[in-house]
């Protein structure tokens, strides 16, 4: 039997002992896959294909480094400093957040005698009525008959007033901690 011999003379055809024929292209593939399947400690580097041939699935099988240096803290105020251990300079990251919204403290006493068809208005000129939120409090010795008649602060809708409601008049004074809030939009 002799040997064939094929000389690609372009990509129009085939040239051979044989006579001329042409390539004929045939229909294309599926794409091959290759994907990372479990990951495993152990004593010996590993890697098996539990997939197929076209399809793969890499199975590895790693050994355990060994340790790599320590991490050094140091504290300066809200930066925190890391280092490895040997390295010269600590690296510093500011930890603190950003300026939350300014707010005011705001003293209230309600008399036992202002109350009038179950409210009463105390006035200050910390009070408006837009850009804040209003977080209210009575003072620990008034919280048992702030509770006991139902007291509740109303919304601000004018400035430098905030009116507190009742569901029964209060036996005596009440003391009260409002704390306004910076809000915007």
């Amino acid at each position: 039997m002799s040997a064939l011999v094929i000389e690609l003379s372009g990509a129009n055809g085939l040239e051979s002992e044989l006579g001329a024929a042409r390539l004929v292209p045939g229909p294309r593939g599926d794409a091959a896959t290759v994907a990372v399947g479990q990951v495993i400690k152990g004593n010996v580097p590993e890697v098996t294909n539990v997939g197929t041939a076209s399809d793969a699935v890499f199975d590895f099988v790693l050994p355990q480094g060994d340790p790599g240096p320590g991490l050094q803290f140091d504290w300066q105020g809200t930066e925190l400093g890391v280092r490895v251990v040997g390295q010269a300079e600590y690296e510093y990251t500011d930890l603190r957040g950003s300026a939350g919204p300014a707010a005011e403290l705001i003293a209230v006493t309600l008399p036992a005698s202002g109350w009038a068809g179950g409210e009463q208005t105390a006035s200050d000129e910390l009070f408006l009525a837009s850009g804040r939120a209003y977080l209210v409090c009575p003072l620990p010795e008034s919280a048992e008959g702030y509770a006991a008649a139902g007291v509740r602060a109303l919304d601000v809708t004018v400035d430098g007033e905030m009116t507190f409601v009742c569901e029964s008049t209060p036996v005596g004074a009440l003391g009260v901690r409002v704390i306004a809030l910076e809000v915007s939009g």
